[in-house]
């Protein structure tokens, strides 16, 4: 199914993600939120434990604290 962002920072025996990778994650991050600000949506809570990586794509998670604007 996929795992954290945070799950992939922390678990990876590297010091940094590689930058291609890096930007594909921030892009998708930053469509996901204009998408919902579109459809006036307010997310209150991105952090890397609510960024669900499964392969090359990300999705936002957890819509808990999640309000219509």
């Amino acid at each position: 199914m996929g795992h954290s962002l945070f799950a992939e920072i922390k678990g990876s025996n590297i010091q940094r993600i590689p930058e291609y990778r890096a930007k594909s994650i921030f892009r998708q991050i930053v469509e996901a939120v204009i998408h919902l600000k579109r459809n006036k949506i307010a997310h209150r809570d991105i952090k890397a434990e609510n960024i669900l990586v499964n392969g090359p794509t990300v999705k936002l998670i957890d819509f808990g604290f999640s309000v219509f604007c």
